[in-house]
């Protein structure tokens, strides 16, 4: 079951960058490290907004104005341009 996970992550990420698969698996501990600190943020960050939404006098408004704001749909113009648009030296690409 581990090893269709990192195998699936290791297709996405060479997907979205574009690599061969083979680069992609060269650098598989890193991608699963990158992926698991990744997974690892987003479960810190619900468990303090489920803490916080419970200590809060009014979750339901809290939660209301958070799912009504439009701040969460923001995204950088980094990620928005894609990795393949950034420039890179010509000593990185193979």
């Amino acid at each position: 079951m581990a090893l269709a996970g990192v195998l699936a992550l290791v297709a996405l990420t060479a997907w979205l960058l574009a690599w061969p698969f083979e680069k992609a698996v060269y650098l598989a501990p890193v991608i699963v490290i990158g992926g698991l600190a990744a997974v690892g943020l987003v479960l810190l960050w619900g468990k303090i907004a489920v803490a916080s939404l419970k200590e809060s006098r009014r979750p339901r408004l809290v939660l209301a104005f958070w799912l009504a704001s439009p701040w969460k749909f923001d995204v950088h113009p980094v990620t928005a341009a894609g990795f393949r648009d950034i420039a890179v030296p010509s000593t990185l690409t193979s």
